[in-house]
């Protein structure tokens, strides 16, 4: 009998301590019994690549004793969420996924992940293995503010089929500079048939983006300064965006509703075939297999994005930033460099995850490249890619440049009107935050 009240009082016991650890609401963080006690909570913005990454938190979580909780949410809003929860200081998230490093560091929000990396086994974190552009993007005064998961460098998609059916060869010579590639959608462009020479857009962040930093470099321009000065309305940087709006207004080889159209619908026009030429991001490699675009399987293929005085093709990218208020901050960073392992990005690439490798050893990979050739072409631009400028104010100054670009597309003013106004107006936004002082 004794030992059986004493085994009913342990049950008893570990009753109690069960209904303690998982009472209570998410900002409570309660322990669980066993393991570390804790429940990571993780933010990803909509995409592949975090889904199957979801789907190996078993492994995660066996490893470190942990529970991880997964969230996602549209990657049109998720920086806006990301810092208002920051400033509201709920504590919903541990580790969130953004592009927003300025935002997160200068804000206080992300931190400095050096302490832990330096008493990890660099042989696993691999430091070395991270593309130099990835490198550039995700950490600040040298300090390494997120682990990235998402490598954005712009690409040439190329319908090899329209290419031949206007007796070009896609894969074995493709244009190389804007006059050639201009001269190639001139020939592809079939108003008849509604297929684009050149899939290209006038709405939304696109132009900032990706095209004002991309053309107006490569055209031998800058887009700042080394104190932030907006100088993207240079004589190069009106030359480029001159030869971006003609693309509409004057050889009119894009899509009749150009203006209307945001990176998004590229993307879809691209995918089903309404169109010869593209400039993308190495994620849409994965999204032609997708069953709602069956027109273009075995006609893509890509190259490295045009150039005209420089070869400078454009970068971004996604990374795991750990929130400074989390309570269980290395833990946190463990799941931030397990997420960006090269391991685990070959194995959700393989799962139908986004094909946006971040490391040297997945893109260099034969094997890879075999069954990816847009690893070969990323190889192949290498360290000559570069990342847009980023800093916290970045999407204000991105709707000021938008807006004018849109009003010389739509011809209500002249490109370079366009460029001074939006360059005056950036310059007054940043001082007026104390980007100059």
């Amino acid at each position: 009998m004794k030992l059986i009240r004493t085994l009913l009082t342990l049950l008893l016991f570990t009753l109690l301590l069960s209904s303690m650890a998982f009472a209570g609401g998410k900002g409570d963080k309660q322990e669980a019994v066993t393991g570390e006690g804790k429940v990571l909570d993780v933010l990803w913005h909509s995409c592949p690549a975090g889904r199957e990454t979801s789907k190996l938190h078993p492994e995660f979580e066996e490893k470190y004793g942990v529970k991880v909780n997964y969230h996602e949410i549209s990657h049109t809003i998720i920086n806006q969420k990301i810092m208002l929860e920051w400033a509201a200081k709920t504590g919903a998230y541990d580790v969130v996924n953004t592009w927003n490093i300025d935002g997160m560091y200068g804000s206080g929000a992300g931190m400095n992940l050096n302490p832990f990396i330096e008493k990890d086994d660099a042989k696993y974190v691999a430091i070395d293995d991270i593309l130099p552009t990835m490198k550039e993007l995700m950490t600040r005064d040298g300090k390494w503010i997120a682990f990235p998961v998402r490598n954005d460098t712009r690409l040439m998609y190329l319908n090899r089929r329209m290419f031949k059916n206007a007796g070009m060869d896609a894969d074995n010579a493709p244009p190389v500079t804007f006059e050639e590639t201009l001269a190639a959608a001139k020939k592809l462009h079939n108003q008849d048939k509604d297929e684009a020479g050149w899939i290209i857009g006038y709405k939304g962040n696109y132009p900032y983006g990706w095209v004002v930093p991309y053309w107006t470099r490569t055209f031998g321009g800058e887009v700042y300064d080394s104190k932030w000065k907006p100088i993207f309305n240079s004589a190069e940087g009106k030359r480029a965006m001159q030869f971006y709006i003609n693309l509409f207004r004057k050889h009119k080889v894009t899509l009749p509703d150009a203006l209307n159209v945001n990176h998004t619908e590229q993307t879809t026009a691209l995918l089903t075939a309404r169109g010869a030429i593209n400039i993308n991001v190495p994620g849409r490699w994965a999204d032609q297999f997708k069953p709602a675009f069956p027109k273009v399987k075995d006609d893509l293929t890509v190259a490295a994005p045009p150039r005209e005085k420089a070869y400078r093709p454009p970068s971004g990218g996604w990374g795991l930033v750990v929130l400074a208020d989390t309570d269980m901050p290395e833990i946190a960073y463990k799941y931030a460099v397990w997420a960006s392992t090269s391991e685990l990005q070959k194995r959700i690439i393989k799962k139908g995850g986004d094909c946006n490798p971040t490391r040297t050893s997945v893109i260099a990979d034969t094997s890879m490249q075999k069954d990816y050739p847009i690893f070969k072409a990323l190889y192949d631009i290498g360290s000559a890619a570069e990342p847009s400028p980023k800093f916290a104010e970045s999407n204000q100054a991105g709707d000021i440049i938008n807006k004018y670009l849109r009003k010389a597309a739509s011809g209500e003013i002249t490109v370079d009107q366009a460029l001074d106004t939006a360059a005056e107006k950036v310059e007054l936004l940043l001082m007026a935050v104390g980007k100059y002082d």
